[in-house]
């Protein structure tokens, strides 16, 4: 489960007016693939691992921006 808030950065792929929608949209989608993690009583951190998060969320950005940005996801888990 996800303790803190999602912590997002875009830098140089979209316009400064976009961001912020952008960025909502993106924690949105990642707070729902948290839940549905634990909904499923699979790890979180095994499927980040995975690349699913990184994969909803490639496919996102490009349907919003048609552009394909870099993601990093990081998780620091306790």
């Amino acid at each position: 489960r996800l303790i803190g808030e999602p912590d997002i950065q875009a830098r140089g792929f979209i316009y400064e007016s976009e961001t912020e929608r952008i960025v909502q949209d993106c924690r949105k989608k990642i707070i729902s693939f948290a839940q549905k993690t634990t909904n499923n009583k699979k790890s979180l951190a095994d499927q980040i691992r995975g690349g699913a998060l990184r994969d909803q969320l490639r496919d996102l950005l490009f349907n919003q921006t048609r552009r394909r940005p870099v993601i990093l996801v990081s998780l620091i888990e306790v």
